[in-house]
């Protein structure tokens, strides 16, 4: 069967790094997901993606990702129960994630606040080597 998701979307807060009790590096995340449609009222319809990152995926996005990143995820959806404190059980659907990719510049910046570009060409010092173009 096929199972497979794109989605694009703003994380929602900084992604924390914990462990399970045998050292597998985990985290989880939200993406605020702009669906571009609008309710009457004229407020935007958003969907939020819970995400959960394991091993390197996980210490990838702890390190690199930051809340309001504009980032596009590739994974599985995958359901999960769970028993809370009350002994209630839950059914919830994540995201299992199997790549990350920035989809904005260093840093979060918008397209209109990216720095200009230096008014020369600069070269960089080096051999060209065999490149094949």
């Amino acid at each position: 069967m096929l199972n497979n998701c794109t989605i694009m979307g703003r994380l929602t807060a900084d992604p924390e790094l914990r462990y399970t009790t045998n050292g597998t590096p985990v985290t989880s995340f939200t993406l605020a997901n702009d669906t571009g449609r609008k309710r009457e009222d004229g407020s935007r319809i958003t969907n939020f993606i819970d995400c959960v990152a394991w091993r390197k995926t996980a210490e990838f996005a702890a390190k690199y990702l930051t809340k309001g990143r504009l980032i596009v995820v590739e994974g599985q959806m995958t359901p999960r129960t769970y028993e809370d404190k009350n002994n209630i059980k839950h059914k919830v659907t994540e995201l299992a994630i199997l790549s990350i990719h920035f989809a904005d510049s260093k840093g979060g910046q918008q397209a209109g606040d990216a720095p200009e570009p230096p008014d020369q060409f600069q070269e960089i010092a080096g051999e060209d080597g065999d490149l094949p173009f």
